[in-house]
């Protein structure tokens, strides 16, 4: 039977059986295989550098194209597989075939991604044009159940773009994904859609090891950045002033929940450092200092190191200072120090979330 269907199925082309894929849905208000295909192949516009868009275009509809094959028909489990067979036999090149055979991955946690540029490319484009369609139609999974399997596609987006170093990428990709299905980067369902990806985001981090608050505290700074931020976070925590910085952040935030917004009146910048405790003077020039260092291109490891400088001196602040006295000149300047430390953590990661999570 196997050798009857090669056979039948080799009797016209990929090209030709791809046209068919018209006739084929997709899911319900999502059009048919061929439209999806189509818009696969045109999500190869936001490709990262080096990958061709019209081969994208090309290969998007042949890695369909074995949906409507009679082997495929009678054995579903090799979709992909035969399609790629199909692709050596017409004269596709190695590279198309083996991007065609390794689409669908990864399939689960435990399956390894696409082993070529181009193989992580076609998974990554089919996978956010699958997510996108059921953000578009507000379907996104809620709860236990996810019975077309949307959030691992979302992890299999977020481990190919990873390991691509690709992450750069991923919003100029949403936002096309989602416009072919009409929706625009202000909508509900835009906005559901990011959210969904920062919780599967999380869930990554936290299979690669790092504390949930760890992740969550990166979450808030560049999409490209957010991996390289969580580790270097989550070592930053484990040393002494990682731990110390985490602890007085706290206790700085706290104070300055309790005072609210600041009347603009006195800063540290009005008072006279003579008036100063040589702790207040200590605090504020670190501070000033790691701020205007913290606007360099820095790894995320440095940008904590930073903020490392930072632990002893507000150590001391706490030890030798006290904040609520009757200078109103004096409490002003030293809570805005306070500020200032705060907001030097806050351009690095979200402490808050660090802490509450």
């Amino acid at each position: 039977d196997a050798e009857f269907f090669l056979s039948q199925d080799q009797r016209i082309s990929l090209q030709d059986h791809a046209a068919r894929l018209k006739d084929l849905r997709f899911v319900e208000g999502l059009g048919s295989m061929y439209d999806k295909a189509e818009r696969v192949g045109a999500l190869f516009t936001q490709a990262p550098a080096g990958l061709s868009i019209e081969s994208g275009r090309t290969l998007a509809l042949l890695a369909k194209a074995d949906l409507v094959t009679e082997m495929v028909g009678e054995f579903p489990e090799l979709q992909g597989v035969i399609g790629a067979y199909y692709a050596k036999v017409q004269g596709e090149t190695t590279d198309q075939a083996l991007a065609i055979e390794e689409h669908y991955a990864p399939k689960g946690p435990a399956d390894s991604i696409p082993s070529s540029p181009l193989g992580c490319a076609l998974a990554l484009m089919d996978k956010l044009d699958t997510i996108a369609g059921f953000a578009a139609k507000d379907a996104l999974p809620k709860g236990s159940g996810d019975p077309f399997g949307i959030r691992r596609a979302m992890l299999g987006v977020i481990r190919i773009m990873v390991a691509n170093d690709w992450l750069g990428h991923l919003l100029p990709l949403l936002h096309r994904a989602l416009a072919a299905f009409g929706v625009s980067n202000d909508s509900k369902q835009y906005h559901k859609l990011i959210e969904f990806y920062r919780g599967r985001m999380v869930q990554h981090l936290r299979d690669q090891g790092i504390d949930h608050g760890v992740a969550l505290a990166a979450m808030d700074g560049e999409i490209a950045q957010t991996v390289n931020v969580a580790r270097a976070l989550y070592d930053f925590i484990s040393t002494d002033a990682g731990q110390s910085l985490k602890t007085t952040y706290v206790r700085a935030q706290g104070i300055l929940r309790q005072v609210g917004a600041p009347s603009g009146a006195v800063t540290a910048l009005n008072v006279a450092r003579e008036n100063l405790n040589v702790a207040d003077c200590a605090l504020w020039d670190t501070a000033q200092s790691v701020g205007q260092r913290l606007e360099d291109d820095l790894t995320a490891t440095a940008r904590l190191a930073l903020l490392g400088e930072l632990s002893a001196p507000l150590d001391d602040f706490f030890e030798l200072v006290l904040i609520n006295t009757e200078d109103i000149a004096i409490k002003g300047a030293r809570l805005d120090i306070l500020r200032t430390v705060v907001n030097c953590v806050k351009r690095v990661a979200n402490f808050d979330r660090l802490i509450s999570g």
